[in-house]
């Protein structure tokens, strides 16, 4: 039986093949990305996801993956598919900030970068970072 951690490194594969070939192509994925990181990191007070993760404590890290965690199966079971895949993504690379593995890290440091680039080009298409604000002209 395989442990968590290879669990983990199987699935996290499986998310960066399907983001190679499909999820870095469709805008609509790339902008739920961009939006959900950009709506965490400014929440936090700052720039990017990788900032917000470096500034994680126990206790807000464990906070943030139950939120995800809740969120994740919720908008799945609404059919906000492009919004689950986002949070499932960015779960992912929270989870694989404590995994030791050299594969995982480097796939970490890929999702981050990824997210990051999501972040930045939803601040400059100036669309809403929540649903309920209009976008900005």
């Amino acid at each position: 039986m395989a442990t968590k951690e290879e669990e983990f490194k199987h699935r996290m594969a499986s998310v960066y093949n399907d983001l190679q070939s499909h999820g870095i192509k469709d805008p609509k994925a790339m902008a739920a990305i961009g939006r959900l990181g950009r709506r965490l990191s400014e929440d936090a007070g700052v720039k990017s996801w990788s900032e917000l993760k470096r500034g994680l404590t126990a206790e807000s890290f464990r906070w943030l993956l139950k939120e995800m965690e809740t969120n994740g199966n919720r908008l799945y079971l609404e059919g906000k598919d492009f919004d689950a895949y986002a949070v499932q993504l960015l779960a992912m690379s929270l989870v694989a900030r404590t995994q030791k593995d050299p594969d995982i890290r480097g796939g970490e440091a890929l999702f981050d970068r990824l997210i990051d680039e999501a972040i930045v080009a939803h601040r400059k298409s100036g669309a809403p970072v929540r649903e309920e604000e209009p976008k900005k002209a």
